[in-house]
């Protein structure tokens, strides 16, 4: 029995043509609301027509019976006849009142049933009744399916074959003869035959339509679920990217607000250690200079952990540049030799340089970033290997467009149990051995930096025997190759004459120690202002021969200062150095669009900065005002 709910009924102002519409339906649905599309509702609607054209033609065979004055008229055939057709009008209100579809199918084959039987045995008007019997078939099979349906049609077809026989023996008299039952039971056979086999088709549709719908429920099912879990991953993996891009940031703004917290005050401590170091006037003592060196040593070594996070940071962020352009490899390669030379004489290991084509052997790539790869590779060559070892470093073409740079030791080699580990970042080979310094991320950078220039690197190693590291680069024309620049320190200058320094910046260790350094230029003079604001008033009061600028600020920020001087046509000619220990991305792509003669970066390099200073003061003098006074 279908889940039934009460028809809903047409809206009061619909047009007349929707309620007789809405009433028909109503009517062949037997008041049931189900799945008008389901099979069940097919046969009541199939029932409600077949009754009613049944009753409809009981109703005017009876009454044509009863009122006709024809000879073949007989009232009491008509008056069954109208008795039949009400009992059919009864069993439609049954079917509306209890709802119950199969018993309401049962009584109307029963009813049917007794309507045929009777018009078999009275011919119907003008002896026609009996092809009534070729629409019990149809109703019989569609309404009970195939088994129930052969269960009624052998029934009719018994009842059949009994009249038959007693017309035969003489026992009941029938308005029709012998052959004419017997012609008519083969074709009511035929009939019952061709509706089974139409029924059967009917069914198997039926349950392949039923099948496939399910199976696409299904798969639709399974699809809107896999839709539903894509996109619930490309979700997930949209905030997990979201995250790692904010863990990223974070990892990076922490990085770099710790290196400007770590290098302010590493500025101070590597600042007066080289003072002291370099005094004249009152030189240390042996066990004091020692004392100072290991302090050197140690800051030196930490200062490079901060840089080398930094880059590793850069790099794993996608914020470092590059300029690719095409580098003559002979005078980068020999520069790096000289810069690691003297680590190599203090072991007295051999440096050895083959180079081939040298002045014509070029690569793209960038300067700086190269020079750095071969410093590191330079560094732990020589750091990883014996007292009175051999360094070799080689250069030629592969023959397939590139050019392959090698670093050859004869140390201590790498275990093959760590091969797999040499680029990961901060492991460290030998790491127990108390000499071997380091901060293990080197190498790991290398190789970030070799393959951003579209290069790769490997190496291979024999324990006890050394490591040879090869990088292979793109060539480059040598018609376009540019030799090596130097490195951006610059050359020993002659000491400024005289002139005045304005140092903007809040930190007055920094301060004390800038002036312990210009005290070795007795003819400078040093201004001093501990905020932005204040230093764009006294740059324009004394307009001094050089600013030195730090960039974080309690007021405004040292880029804001920048762009202040250099909008002010009085400011705008004073040669600005950045002094910063800042490593923030922001700060840093500002400062490259900045016209600045120079970036120092904390802790500073005694040597480098004074270099700096004499350089600019001399190559352009600029005499300040005679109110010229220190401010502190």
């Amino acid at each position: 029995m279908p889940t039934t709910e009460s028809p809903r009924p047409p809206p009061c102002g619909a047009p007349p043509g929707d309620r007789l519409r809405q009433m028909w339906r109503d009517f062949v649905t037997g008041g049931l609301c189900g799945c008008v599309e389901s099979t069940v509702m097919r046969r009541v609607r199939f029932l409600n027509v077949f009754a009613l054209v049944t009753i409809i033609a009981l109703l005017t065979f009876g009454g044509y019976n009863i009122i006709s004055s024809s000879s073949s008229a007989r009232p009491g055939v008509g008056l069954v006849e109208i008795v039949c057709a009400l009992l059919g009008a009864l069993v439609l209100l049954y079917l509306r009142v209890s709802k119950n579809v199969d018993r309401a199918q049962t009584v109307t084959m029963l009813l049917t049933f007794f309507v045929m039987a009777f018009l078999l045995y009275t011919g119907g008007m003008e002896k026609t009744g009996i092809f009534w019997w070729f629409c019990f078939p149809a109703g019989a099979f569609y309404l009970k399916g195939r088994r129930g349906g052969w269960w009624w049609v052998g029934a009719s077809l018994a009842v059949f074959l009994g009249f038959m026989l007693l017309e035969t023996w003489g026992l009941a008299a029938t308005p029709y003869s012998v052959v004419y039952l017997r012609q008519f039971a083969a074709a009511y056979l035929v009939v019952s035959l061709l509706m089974a086999a139409y029924e059967t088709i009917r069914d198997d549709y039926e349950m392949l339509v039923e099948r496939t719908t399910a199976e696409t429920a299904a798969a639709n099912t399974r699809l809107s679920q896999e839709v539903l879990e894509r996109r619930r991953a490309e979700e997930a993996m949209y905030e997990a990217k979201q995250d790692a891009d904010r863990a990223n940031r974070a990892k990076s703004e922490f990085l770099s607000r710790m290196s400007h917290e770590l290098r302010t005050p590493l500025n101070s401590i590597l600042g007066f250690s080289q003072l002291l170091a370099t005094d004249t006037d009152e030189p240390l003592t042996p066990n004091q200079r020692h004392g100072v060196e290991e302090i050197l040593a140690s800051g030196r070594h930490l200062l490079g952990l901060i840089s080398e996070l930094l880059d590793l940071a850069r790099i794993e962020a996608g914020r470092i540049k590059l300029i690719i352009e095409p580098v003559t490899i002979g005078s980068l390669v020999r520069e790096t030799v000289v810069s690691v030379r003297p680590l190599a004489d203090g072991r007295t290991i051999t440096m050895h340089v083959d180079l081939q084509d040298e002045r014509t052997l070029a690569v793209h790539a960038d300067t700086s970033r190269l020079r750095q790869v071969m410093l590191n590779l330079l560094s732990n060559a020589i750091k990883y290997n014996r007292d009175g070892g051999l360094v070799r470093v080689e250069a030629r073409r592969s023959g397939n467009g590139a050019i392959q740079l090698s670093v050859t030791d004869t140390g201590y080699g790498i275990p093959p149990e760590k091969h797999a580990l040499v680029f990961t970042p901060f492991e460290r080979f030998r790491a127990d051995d108390g000499g071997m310094g380091g901060t293990g991320i080197g190498l790991a950078i290398t190789k970030h930096l070799v393959t951003l220039m579209g290069g790769t690197i490997s190496f291979t190693s024999t324990e006890s025997l050394g490591t040879c590291f090869i990088i292979t680069l793109p060539e480059a024309p040598p018609s376009s190759a540019l030799p090596a620049p130097p490195s951006k320190e610059l050359a020993n200058g002659t000491a400024a004459a005289g002139g005045t320094i304005l140092y903007i910046e809040d930190d007055l260790a920094n301060v004390a120690l800038v002036r312990q350094i210009l005290h070795r230029r007795p003819s400078l003079k040093l201004l001093h202002a501990g905020q932005g604001r204040l230093g764009l008033e006294m740059a324009r009061a004394h307009l001094p021969d050089l600013l030195l600028l730090d960039i974080r600020l309690p007021d405004i920020s040292g880029v804001e200062v920048l762009r202040r001087l250099q909008s002010d046509d009085l400011t705008s000619a004073i040669p600005v150095v950045v002094v910063t220990a800042s490593a923030m991305p922001h700060e840093m792509e500002e400062l490259e669009h900045a016209r600045i003669v120079q970036c120092l970066t904390k802790p500073l390099d005694v040597p480098k900065f004074l270099k700096t200073i004499d350089a600019l003061l001399t190559s352009s003098p600029s005499p300040a005002p005679d109110n010229a006074h220190d401010h502190t």
